[in-house]
């Protein structure tokens, strides 16, 4: 049943969730669907694994004959009522749904009194709130709403947003706040997908997001503002050093959600990460560390309890990339306990083994990378370059050897399907300028390689390349 869509739904639910969704089906069904709770019974005793559906059936129905149809038709049941009770855990996270929910259905069973109460309770309570973010003013935007629609009810006091008593500049105020956080959030994801594809996306939407966010009374809403600095960052347009910015957002994350907290921090790194990967400066580098070690201090990019490999793995890379090696050996070790044991010390002999390539170990590079069995193909690259790159700085290989490897290695960067053509460039530049530098002989050579290396964007080991080509002009 590894494919089948109620247990990919079933094997989603937490430990925790398992006998609570089962008591919800005795509650919704009674004595009814009784084939439909067996099986349901049988998915959540089985799972983490999935279990085979003629065993399954046979703990159903005994010794009938398998019926396709028939089980097709209970699975479709209970993948229905299970899509039902995810609806129901999802409102339980959404605090603000619910209170427009409760509101509707008060008013649909002709509880005025206690619609009315309601209403002034919550409209009154949701205004206090200290955040202000898009989530604040879509749900006041929807308070008001009710409060025009289905009542005579005029507030008797200004809100703290210090709208007027009219419910109309109310509900307009609101819905215009919404919308443009929500403008900002876009036009900020719409920057990183143009960095991402390379696709480019109308002007006047980012422009007319910008000029909202200056509008008054927009311009003191601090989410929006911080939102919008955050823009600008990303736009290459913000005279403000990004430092002031990320302490900004590091001190009010708490009020945020850990989703849209993971997604501002995204979205910072890969604009770091970005600028690092071309210029491999000593700037860039010192924000990445920073977001790091905010996103591993408050652990929201921890999956499963752990640290991701790339994480850990990338994080080391910038160090090494700008010859940190002080700060690179106390990440290395200092890190390597928060990552998943069954994955741990095969990611710390390879993150290892980067360090002592950059460090000139060459020796030991070549021990530690020998037998080491890559388990992923960013991995493999990383550590077959290294190997070369000792070889080569060692003087002991040949140099149609190096080149039968460098040529081997691009290849197998070329034909691997994972790698998208934003992977691939940084790793082809390089090794592709290693070539060159096999090949040059003659000071001019070298001027050449050199030249080639100062001008090539993106580039994976921008600093030893150059150094290199240092070398042989010094």
């Amino acid at each position: 049943m590894n494919n089948k869509k109620i247990w990919r739904l079933i094997s989603s639910l937490k430990t925790d969730e398992y006998e609570y969704f089962i008591n919800w089906l005795k509650l919704e069904w009674g004595e009814r669907q009784e084939y439909c709770q067996k099986l349901a019974h049988l998915l959540c005793r089985a799972a983490p694994t999935p279990p085979d559906i003629q065993m399954v059936w046979k703990d159903l129905y005994g010794n009938l004959p398998y019926d396709d149809a028939r089980m097709r038709k209970l699975n479709g049941d209970l993948t229905a009522k299970m899509e039902e009770f995810l609806v129901v855990q999802a409102l339980k996270k959404s605090p603000d749904t619910c209170k427009i929910l409760l509101l509707r259905e008060l008013n649909s069973r002709g509880l005025n009194d206690l619609y009315k109460k309601k209403l002034s309770h919550t409209l009154k309570q949701h205004q206090q709130n200290p955040l202000k973010d898009s989530t604040y003013y879509k749900t006041l935007y929807e308070l008001a709403v009710e409060q025009q629609r289905n009542t005579n009810y005029q507030p008797g006091q200004k809100g703290t947003d210090n709208r007027l008593d009219d419910p109309y500049e109310l509900i307009h105020f609101a819905f215009d706040s919404w919308w443009l956080h929500e403008k900002v959030a876009l036009a900020t994801s719409n920057i990183a997908l143009e960095k991402k594809f390379g696709v480019k996306y109308p002007d006047n939407f980012l422009n007319t997001a910008l000029a909202g966010t200056k509008a008054t009374p927009f311009a003191e809403q601090k989410w929006l503002n911080l939102r919008a600095r955050l823009l600008q960052l990303l736009r290459g347009e913000g005279k403000e050093a990004p430092g002031p910015l990320l302490e900004a957002l590091r001190h009010h994350a708490y009020e945020l959600t850990e989703f849209e907290v993971r997604n501002l921090h995204a979205l910072l790194l890969n604009y770091f990460v970005g600028i690092h990967n071309r210029l491999s400066d000593r700037e860039s580098a010192e924000q990445i560390f920073k977001l790091y070690e905010w996103a591993i201090a408050d652990e929201f990019v921890f999956q499963n309890g752990y640290l991701p490999i790339p994480h850990y793995r990338n994080l080391i890379t910038v160090c090494l990339r700008v010859q940190d090696f002080d700060r690179a050996w106390n990440y290395l070790n200092d890190f390597k306990e928060l990552l998943d044991p069954a994955l741990r010390e095969n990611a710390y002999l390879l993150s290892l083994g980067s360090y002592h390539a950059e460090k000139g170990d060459h020796q030991k590079v070549i021990r530690m990378f020998k037998n080491l069995e890559f388990k992923d193909i960013f991995d493999e690259i990383r550590g077959r370059s290294y190997v070369l790159q000792s070889h080569y700085e060692m003087g002991n290989a040949e140099h149609d050897w190096l080149f039968s490897q460098i040529e081997n290695l691009i290849r197998t960067i070329r034909k691997h399907k994972g790698l998208s053509d934003n992977h691939r460039a940084p790793y082809l530049n390089r090794l592709k300028l290693f070539k060159r530098m096999l090949n040059a002989h003659t000071r001019q050579d070298w001027e050449k390689v050199h030249s080639a290396i100062e001008s090539t964007h993106p580039i994976d080991h921008k600093v030893w390349l150059l150094k290199q080509a240092q070398i042989h002009l010094a």
